[in-house]
C-alpha cells in the first residue's frame, strides 16, 4: 500500500491546479459540433450536407463522441453545457492517467518528484490538460510509449515492439504530425527487430499499424482524402519562407518569455542526449517537432504545440537521472522540487498562480473567463460570460434553428449553437471544403491557421439551390470536382477520379486568382 502512497498526491495536486486552470477553447466546439451531428445520426460532418473532416484529431474525436452519446441532449437542438463537462472530465482522466503511469513506470527512481513538479510548472503543459482539445490523450499515448522505449533494458520481445508500435500508430491516429515525435525511435525498433526477428517483424509491425490503416482507408472511402480538411488552410500555403521564419522566432521568443522551463527542459534533453542512441533519438524526436512547428510560423492556441516535446524531454530527463544520478537523487530530489516550486510561484503567469492571476497566453486569456473551471457556480450553464460571439448560454439557445439555411460560421460555439439544420462557411477555409483549397498567395505576417480568404461570386448561391452558380468557368468546374467528392454518391466513377486528381496532382488546390462576392478581382489575400 506504501509503494501506492503517491496517488492521492498527484490527484489532489494535480486536481487543484486542474481546477483553476481547466478552460475549453472555441476551436474545441469545431470537433464538438462534428461530435453532436455524429451522434444525432448525420455522420462525421461539420455540415450534414457535406462529408468533410474537419477535425485532425480522429481518435479523441470518436473517444469524445463515446463518451458525449449517453448524456447528449435528445431534443432537436445541441446543448453546449453537457459537451462541456464531458469535455472537461475526459480531459482531467486521460491528464491524471499520464500522470499517475509515469509516477508508476518510475517507481524506484527518485527524480520522478522533480520531473511531477516540472509537469504541472510547465504553462503549456497544464494549460493544455483541458482546453477540450486532443492534447491530454497525446500526453497519454507519449507517456506510455516512452517509459517502455527509454526504460533501462531495451525492448526487445516481439510483443514489447508490437505494442510499441501500436501505441506509435494510435499517437498518430490521434494526430497525425505526432508521427514526428515517435519515427526515430520506431526506426530504431524496426531496425532492431529486423536482425533479432527478420522479415516476421512486418507482419507484427503491420498488424500493430492496424487501426491507423483502417482508418486511412476510411478517411480515403468516406471524405475523399487521406489528410483532413484542417491541412489545407494551415500547411503548404503560399507565404515566403522568411514570414514564416519570423513568426516562428516569434512564437518561440513568446512562449521563452511567459513559459521559460518548457524551452529549457528540450534544450536540456539535448544536452544529456550522449548517454546512448536510445536517448540521442528522443531528443532529436523532441528538437525535430520544434523545428517543424517554428517552420509553420508558430501557432495561435497558447504554447501547446510545445507541449509534447516538454513531456518526451521531460521523460529523457528523468531517464538520465535514473541511470547517471541515481545516487544523488534522495539527496537532491527533494532540493530539486523546492526549486521547480519556487519558480512556479516567482514566474508570472504559472500554473499555480492561476487562483489569482489570469493567463498570458493571449488565446487562453481570451477564452478562459467565460469557460474556466474555476468561473461555474452551481445553477450556472456554460458559456459562463461571452464567449466570442456567443454572450451567454440564453443567446446560445436563441441562435438555435429548425430550418435550413446558409450563412457564415461565428466560430465554433457559436456554429454548434445553430444546430445541423444551419449551414455554415467558414472563410478562413478549417471546416469548408472550397475554401480550404483556395490557395491565394499571403505576402505578410498573419494570425496562424486564421487566415480569411474572400468568399468566391457565386458560392453562397451554389450552396443555396444545390446548383453550381459560379460565373468562372475555371472555379465552377473546380467546385464541382470538390462537390462530388464531398456530396455525391461514394462509389461513383467520377467522384473516384476526382478522388484521384484532388489527392494526387498539383490541381489538388486552386491557385488562380478569382473574383469575390463583392465584385473584386482577387491577386492575393489582404492580411489585416
Amino acid at each position: 500500500m506504501a509503494q501506492a502512497a503517491y496517488v492521492p498526491v498527484v490527484a489532489v495536486v494535480f486536481g487543484a491546479l486542474y481546477y483553476w486552470n481547466a478552460y475549453v477553447c472555441d476551436d474545441a466546439f469545431i470537433t464538438f459540433r462534428t461530435v453532436d451531428n455524429f451522434v444525432r445520426g448525420y455522420g462525421l460532418r461539420w455540415n450534414p450536407l457535406e462529408r468533410v473532416q474537419v477535425f485532425t484529431s480522429p481518435l479523441f474525436t470518436l473517444l469524445t463522441a463515446l463518451a458525449y452519446w449517453p448524456v447528449h441532449d435528445r431534443s432537436f437542438v445541441p446543448n453546449p453545457d453537457r459537451i462541456y463537462w464531458v469535455a472537461l472530465l475526459l480531459s482531467f482522466a486521460l491528464s491524471l492517467a499520464t500522470l499517475l503511469w509515469i509516477m508508476a513506470r518510475a517507481r524506484g527512481n527518485p527524480w520522478r518528484w522533480p520531473l511531477l513538479a516540472l509537469l504541472l510548472s510547465s504553462q503549456a503543459f497544464v494549460t493544455f490538460t483541458s482546453s477540450g482539445l486532443e492534447t491530454p490523450l497525446v500526453y497519454l499515448l507519449l507517456a506510455l510509449f516512452y517509459t517502455e522505449f527509454l526504460r533501462r533494458d531495451p525492448p526487445d520481445s516481439p510483443r514489447a515492439c508490437f505494442l510499441l508500435f501500436g501505441v506509435a500508430g494510435l499517437g498518430v491516429l490521434n494526430r497525425l504530425d505526432m508521427a514526428l515525435l515517435y519515427l526515430p525511435a520506431c526506426l530504431w525498433l524496426l531496425a532492431r527487430g529486423w536482425r533479432r526477428q527478420g522479415p516476421a517483424v512486418l507482419g507484427r509491425i503491420v498488424a500493430a499499424l492496424t487501426p491507423l490503416g483502417l482508418w486511412l482507408g476510411f478517411a480515403v472511402v468516406y471524405f475523399g482524402f487521406v489528410l483532413p480538411n484542417t491541412y489545407y488552410p494551415k500547411a503548404g500555403l503560399d507565404v515566403p519562407p522568411a514570414v514564416l521564419h519570423t513568426m516562428g522566432l516569434t512564437y518561440l521568443s513568446e512562449s521563452f518569455a511567459q513559459d521559460p522551463i518548457t524551452l529549457l527542459v528540450i534544450a536540456a534533453g539535448l544536452c544529456v542526449a550522449w548517454i546512448d542512441l536510445r536517448s540521442l533519438l528522443t531528443a532529436c524526436a523532441a528538437a525535430g517537432y520544434v523545428f517543424y512547428i517554428y517552420s509553420l510560423g508558430g501557432d495561435f492556441i497558447g504554447f501547446r504545440f510545445l507541449a509534447p516535446p516538454f513531456l518526451v524531454s521531460g521523460l529523457l530527463l528523468l531517464r538520465v537521472g535514473g541511470v547517471r544520478l541515481a545516487g544523488a537523487g534522495a539527496r537532491f530530489s527533494p532540493l530539486a522540487v523546492g526549486a521547480v516550486v519556487l519558480y512556479a510561484a516567482l514566474i508570472p503567469s504559472s500554473p499555480l498562480r492561476a487562483a489569482f492571476e489570469p493567463p498570458l497566453a493571449t488565446d487562453v486569456a481570451f477564452y478562459h473567463p467565460a469557460s474556466g473551471l474555476s468561473k461555474w457556480r452551481p445553477g450556472r450553464a456554460f458559456p459562463f460570460d461571452r464567449f466570442l460571439s456567443v454572450f451567454d448560454a440564453e443567446h446560445c439557445v436563441s441562435l438555435r434553428t429548425v430550418e435550413f439555411g446558409v450563412g457564415g460560421s461565428g466560430g465554433g460555439l457559436h456554429s454548434f449553437c445553430r444546430g445541423p439544420e444551419s449551414h455554415l462557411i467558414d472563410q478562413i477555409g478549417i471546416t469548408d471544403p472550397l475554401m480550404a483549397r483556395l490557395a491565394l498567395p499571403i505576402r505578410g505576417a498573419f494570425h496562424p491557421a486564421h487566415v480569411p480568404k474572400p468568399l468566391p461570386a457565386g458560392y453562397l448561391e451554389s450552396i443555396r439551390t444545390g446548383e453550381n452558380r459560379f460565373a468562372a468557368p475555371d472555379l465552377a468546374a473546380f467546385y464541382a470536382k470538390v462537390r462530388t467528392i464531398v456530396s455525391e454518391p461514394l462509389f461513383s466513377r467520377a467522384r473516384w477520379r476526382y478522388v484521384v486528381e484532388l489527392n494526387l496532382t498539383r490541381s489538388r488546390r486552386f491557385g488562380a486568382p478569382y473574383r469575390g462576392a463583392d465584385g473584386r478581382l482577387y491577386r492575393q489575400i489582404e492580411v489585416r
